[in-house]
């Protein structure tokens, strides 16, 4: 690249499908454990079809009802017949090239008789349907995993009852017999079933078989099917547990897939960018390479923002509004429109009729865009100096003035918005803490009583009914009526910490990055001169200013603020009389 005039429109590719953040421990744990590859040959994909007929009339795999076994075996012999007219040597390769495969499986009884040229009749549906569950549970076909996640309830209970007595009855019955029958039968205890019955139902095998790679797999189209239903993942991982308890993961393997799956974590530069789909390829490399530059000198959740303010707020706008845009170089009427746009945003707002309803509401960050995107044409036509080969081509004048970043208003109104708030929730600070206190002594009430019981017992608590787990020494109960299973010393201990940081915010009045940064080394005395009574006071290093607040101690004493811009031989400190009643 030798100047921005060789940038063409061919230069510009596609949005990403997906825009989510991977994530890089998840990803790490992807690559060290990887899944079993989608197979589309194996024994019982390859046998003929009078053959399958014939094991779909013997048990497990015939039910025990009559007419349902009529209507499943009509339904698999259509079924076949119909995959027979799609290219492959298995049923499994004559599946993939059909439509099926590539539709929700929620679709499946209602656009099925029209594929094979059937009755669109009720029974004929349930037969249809009846007929793939057989095909499915005797191995015959793998559905993918996206196309499982679409099936109601109602079709991945039918799928388990017949497919755990056909494939894994002894992995499933050691499974169950492991587990206390208040979690095997709860809520959360079937899903995690179904996500099993799932996995065994894509990839084939036993349970012994399933990988770890198999269950972050399974994690991940979770995540993409709730997405696209417009629902909320709930990263239900308690089937990895199951899978810990059998032995069948190896040593090395993650102890847990709860936090890969509800969360993101840090992911890399491309995928910042990438998230927001960016056209033009040569800009995306310029945006990558320049957050790669700052990288090592901004903190992550800066380069998060950072990111979303030049790939999104900036030149995803203008890619918007003028398609098939290729440089920086910015036309004034460009620019001028641009930061008319910026000044405000489109907010989606729920009216009381349930309604939801999009307003043009002012932007806050204004003065943030304009600071980055300023900073990003500066910093660029500076590096072009020491590197013209790399930055040269991109450095060209910014289209942000000095006008446009004058931030003394906007640190006003910050200000003003911010002790808004203050005055808002103050009234409410006595609830919060009054809660915080309750929370902490329910939970320890509650955890005592679990102790207080002995292991496969069941005590009561406010009303509910829990099960100890039978297995001594551990601190995990099932509320009986709802089927939750809930670790009551964690819960015991996360009470705890915010009744404490409730307190510490409560009685300090520190900002929470100084709160994290506090320790035991921050616990110092001072001596009255006067009466010499000890004060405890708690020391907190300086984060954004050199201010140095003290509190003299005496009831009613006003606060005394200092700021010294001269030399200090030591960094400022802040102390604050120690309050805490623990």
């Amino acid at each position: 690249m030798t100047s921005t005039e060789t940038l063409s429109a061919a230069t510009h590719i596609a949005p990403p499908a997906s825009l989510s953040l991977a994530g890089e421990a998840l990803k790490a744990v992807a690559l060290r454990f990887p899944p079993r590859p989608a197979e589309d040959d194996w024994p019982t994909t390859a046998c003929a079809r009078a053959d399958i007929l014939d094991r779909l009339e013997q048990p497990p795999l015939r039910p025990a009802d009559v007419r349902q076994h009529r209507a499943r075996i009509r339904g698999a012999r259509q079924i076949l017949q119909w995959l027979e007219t799609f290219p492959g040597t298995t049923w499994q390769q004559r599946w993939n090239a059909s439509p099926a495969s590539t539709r929700p499986g929620n679709d499946w009884a209602r656009l099925a008789p029209g594929w094979i040229g059937t009755a669109a009749g009720s029974s004929q549906r349930q037969a249809l349907s009846g007929g793939l569950l057989s095909l499915i549970c005797a191995d015959v076909v793998r559905p993918a995993l996206p196309w499982l996640l679409s099936r109601t309830s109602a079709n991945m209970t039918s799928l388990r009852i017949g497919l755990i007595p056909a494939r894994a009855p002894e992995g499933f019955a050691q499974l169950e017999a492991m587990i206390d029958s208040a979690t095997w039968s709860s809520k959360v205890g079937r899903d995690a079933l179904h996500s099993l019955v799932k996995i065994v139902a894509a990839k084939g095998g036993t349970l012994a078989d399933i990988t770890v790679g198999d269950a972050v797999e399974y994690l991940a189209a979770l995540k993409a099917a709730n997405k696209t239903a417009n629902a909320k993942a709930r990263g239900n991982t308690l089937f990895y547990a199951w899978l810990r308890d059998l032995g069948t993961l190896p040593a090395e393997a993650p102890s847990s897939l709860r936090y890969l799956a509800n969360t993101s974590g840090q992911v890399s530069m491309e995928q910042l960018v990438d998230r927001f789909g960016v056209r033009c390829r040569p800009v995306r490399d310029l945006l990558v390479d320049y957050l790669k530059e700052r990288q090592p000198r901004l903190d992550y959740t800066s380069l998060n923002n950072l990111s979303r303010h030049l790939a999104s707020n900036f030149w995803g706008d203008l890619e918007q509004h003028h398609p098939g845009i290729d440089s920086l170089h910015l036309a004034p009427e460009v620019s001028a429109a641009w930061k008319q746009r910026c000044q405000t945003r489109i907010e989606r707002r729920r009216q009381p009729d349930g309604k939801v309803r999009e307003v043009v509401t002012g932007r806050a960050n204004v003065a943030s865009i304009m600071l980055s995107v300023r900073a990003f044409y500066l910093d660029i036509a500076q590096w072009a100096i020491d590197e013209p080969a790399r930055w040269g081509p991109w450095a060209v004048p910014s289209p942000i003035k000095d006008a446009d970043v004058a931030v003394v208003k906007d640190n006003k109104r910050r200000k003003a918005r911010m002790d808004h708030r203050t005055r808002e929730r103050l009234p409410a600070l006595p609830v919060v803490a009054r809660a915080a206190s309750s929370c902490l002594k329910e939970a320890a009430a509650r955890l005592q009583a679990l102790m207080n019981t002995p292991p496969g017992g069941q005590f009561a608590f406010a009303g509910d009914t829990f099960r100890r787990a039978a297995k001594d020494g551990t601190t995990w109960a099932v509320n009986i009526a709802t089927g939750r299973r809930v670790d009551l010393a964690l819960a015991e201990s996360r009470a705890f910490w915010a009744w404490a940081m409730v307190e510490f915010l409560q009685h300090t009045g520190v900002r929470i990055e100084e709160m994290l940064e506090a320790s035991h080394h921050s616990l110092i005395q001072y001596r009255l001169p006067t009466n010499g009574e000890m004060v405890p006071l708690l020391q907190i290093a300086p984060s954004k200013t050199d201010e140095e607040t003290s509190h003299p101690g005496q009831p009613g004493a006003r606060r005394c603020t200092q700021r010294d811009h001269r030399p200090h031989p030591r960094p400022a400190h802040r102390c604050r009389p120690l309050r805490l009643q623990l």
